[in-house]
């Protein structure tokens, strides 16, 4: 049987980032951001470029340790991509 890994700040950071990202991402353009980002202000871009950005890296960083914690180097049984 496979060890499970255990939980510490390093196995969170993808979490924690995506949270991050879609929380940026939410108020650039969602309904309760600030007025003064989410209506097109200097700042709206940045951060929802940053937002994008996160959430991306993250998604990297989970997709990568889904092939090291995978017993056979495959992450989502699917051949069709490569790395």
């Amino acid at each position: 049987m496979r060890e499970q890994p255990s939980i510490n700040l390093e196995s969170l950071l993808p979490y924690l980032g995506a949270l991050v990202a879609l929380s940026l991402v939410f108020i650039t353009n969602g309904p309760l951001g600030p007025a003064a980002i989410h209506c097109g202000g200097a700042l709206h871009r940045p951060i929802n470029l940053l937002g994008c950005a996160l959430l991306i890296a993250s998604n990297r960083v989970a997709h990568q340790r889904a092939h090291k914690h995978a017993p056979d180097g495959k992450c989502c049984n699917n051949e069709s991509h490569n790395h």
